[in-house]
Protein backbone atom coordinates (compact mmCIF):
# COMPACT_ATOMS: atom_id res chain seq x y z
CA UNK A 1 0.00 0.00 0.00
CA UNK A 2 1.33 3.40 -0.97
CA UNK A 3 1.37 6.24 1.55
CA UNK A 4 1.57 9.65 -0.06
CA UNK A 5 3.77 12.50 1.15
CA UNK A 6 1.79 14.29 3.82
CA UNK A 7 -0.56 11.36 4.50
CA UNK A 8 -0.41 9.61 7.83
CA UNK A 9 -1.62 6.00 7.84
CA UNK A 10 -5.05 5.93 9.44
CA UNK A 11 -5.61 9.68 9.00
CA UNK A 12 -8.89 10.80 7.43
CA UNK A 13 -8.51 10.53 3.71
CA UNK A 14 -5.64 8.08 3.90
CA UNK A 15 -6.25 4.84 2.05
CA UNK A 16 -5.85 2.92 5.35
CA UNK A 17 -8.53 4.94 7.14
CA UNK A 18 -11.66 2.88 7.96
CA UNK A 19 -13.94 5.57 6.55
CA UNK A 20 -12.22 5.16 3.16
CA UNK A 21 -13.37 1.55 2.76
CA UNK A 22 -15.34 0.92 -0.42
CA UNK A 23 -18.21 -1.54 -0.80
CA UNK A 24 -17.21 -4.87 -2.32
CA UNK A 25 -20.31 -5.10 -4.46
CA UNK A 26 -20.35 -4.16 -8.12
CA UNK A 27 -22.90 -2.54 -10.38
CA UNK A 28 -25.23 0.30 -9.42
CA UNK A 29 -23.60 0.79 -6.01
CA UNK A 30 -20.31 1.83 -7.66
CA UNK A 31 -21.84 3.87 -10.50
CA UNK A 32 -21.56 7.21 -8.63
CA UNK A 33 -17.92 6.40 -7.90
CA UNK A 34 -17.23 5.48 -11.55
CA UNK A 35 -18.86 8.73 -12.68
CA UNK A 36 -16.78 10.74 -10.20
CA UNK A 37 -13.63 8.97 -11.44
CA UNK A 38 -14.45 10.13 -14.99
CA UNK A 39 -15.25 13.68 -13.87
CA UNK A 40 -12.05 14.20 -11.90
CA UNK A 41 -9.96 12.64 -14.70
CA UNK A 42 -11.55 15.05 -17.18
CA UNK A 43 -10.73 17.99 -14.92
CA UNK A 44 -7.14 17.08 -13.99
CA UNK A 45 -5.56 14.92 -16.70
CA UNK A 46 -4.27 17.90 -18.70
CA UNK A 47 -3.54 20.26 -15.79
CA UNK A 48 0.11 21.02 -15.07
CA UNK A 49 1.75 19.15 -12.16
CA UNK A 50 -1.18 16.75 -11.60
CA UNK A 51 -0.61 13.00 -11.81
CA UNK A 52 -2.67 9.94 -11.02
CA UNK A 53 -1.58 7.13 -8.74
CA UNK A 54 -3.68 4.08 -8.06
CA UNK A 55 -3.63 1.64 -5.19
CA UNK A 56 -6.05 -1.03 -3.96
CA UNK A 57 -8.47 1.72 -2.90
CA UNK A 58 -8.58 3.26 -6.37
CA UNK A 59 -7.21 6.35 -8.07
CA UNK A 60 -5.79 9.38 -6.28
CA UNK A 61 -4.89 12.60 -8.12
CA UNK A 62 -1.77 14.22 -6.70
CA UNK A 63 -0.56 17.78 -7.25
CA UNK A 64 3.09 18.61 -6.76
CA UNK A 65 6.55 18.35 -8.23
CA UNK A 66 9.45 15.98 -7.48
CA UNK A 67 7.12 13.34 -6.06
CA UNK A 68 5.38 15.59 -3.55
CA UNK A 69 1.64 15.41 -3.06
CA UNK A 70 0.75 18.87 -1.82
CA UNK A 71 -2.89 18.38 -2.80
CA UNK A 72 -4.66 15.04 -3.24
CA UNK A 73 -8.10 14.53 -4.76
CA UNK A 74 -9.73 11.14 -4.41
CA UNK A 75 -13.05 10.37 -6.09
CA UNK A 76 -15.60 9.14 -3.55
CA UNK A 77 -19.19 7.99 -3.91
CA UNK A 78 -20.42 11.17 -2.22
CA UNK A 79 -18.12 13.55 -4.12
CA UNK A 80 -14.42 14.32 -4.09
CA UNK A 81 -12.17 13.94 -1.06
CA UNK A 82 -9.79 16.89 -0.97
CA UNK A 83 -6.56 16.70 1.05
CA UNK A 84 -4.18 19.58 1.83
CA UNK A 85 -0.79 18.38 3.05
CA UNK A 86 0.20 21.82 4.40
CA UNK A 87 -2.73 21.76 6.83
CA UNK A 88 -3.03 17.97 7.12
CA UNK A 89 -6.75 18.40 6.55
CA UNK A 90 -9.32 16.78 4.34
CA UNK A 91 -12.94 17.39 3.41
CA UNK A 92 -15.42 16.29 0.76
CA UNK A 93 -16.58 18.60 -2.02
CA UNK A 94 -19.78 17.16 -3.52
CA UNK A 95 -19.66 18.58 -7.07
CA UNK A 96 -16.89 18.70 -9.68
CA UNK A 97 -17.74 22.33 -10.48
CA UNK A 98 -16.97 23.20 -6.86
CA UNK A 99 -13.67 21.31 -7.07
CA UNK A 100 -12.74 23.31 -10.16
CA UNK A 101 -13.68 26.60 -8.48
CA UNK A 102 -11.60 25.70 -5.41
CA UNK A 103 -8.62 24.76 -7.57
CA UNK A 104 -8.93 27.94 -9.64
CA UNK A 105 -8.73 29.94 -6.40
CA UNK A 106 -6.16 27.92 -4.42
CA UNK A 107 -4.06 25.65 -6.67
CA UNK A 108 -1.37 28.31 -7.20
CA UNK A 109 -0.77 28.42 -3.42
CA UNK A 110 0.54 24.85 -3.63
CA UNK A 111 2.73 25.16 -6.75
CA UNK A 112 6.39 24.20 -6.57
CA UNK A 113 8.10 22.42 -3.72
CA UNK A 114 6.96 22.67 -0.13
CA UNK A 115 9.35 24.13 2.47
CA UNK A 116 10.29 20.56 3.47
CA UNK A 117 10.84 19.65 -0.18
CA UNK A 118 13.08 22.68 -0.67
CA UNK A 119 15.11 21.78 2.44
CA UNK A 120 15.49 18.17 1.25
CA UNK A 121 16.60 19.36 -2.20
CA UNK A 122 19.22 21.73 -0.67
CA UNK A 123 20.54 18.94 1.58
CA UNK A 124 20.81 16.53 -1.37
CA UNK A 125 22.63 19.15 -3.46
CA UNK A 126 25.03 19.89 -0.58
CA UNK A 127 25.75 16.19 -0.12
CA UNK A 128 26.41 15.80 -3.84
CA UNK A 129 28.72 18.84 -3.81
CA UNK A 130 30.65 17.45 -0.83
CA UNK A 131 31.05 14.07 -2.53
CA UNK A 132 32.39 15.76 -5.67
CA UNK A 133 34.87 17.83 -3.62
CA UNK A 134 36.04 14.68 -1.82
CA UNK A 135 36.58 12.94 -5.16
CA UNK A 136 33.69 10.53 -4.54
CA UNK A 137 30.62 9.91 -6.59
Amino acid sequence: MKVFHGHRPGAPGCAESPERQRPDSLGAVNEPLNENNRKVAGLLEDRKDWRIETDAEGPHWLFGVDGEARLVITPEMEGFLMYRADQDSSWVIPRIEQVQAWLDEHEHEHAGLSAAGEAWKRAAEELRRQNEEDGGT
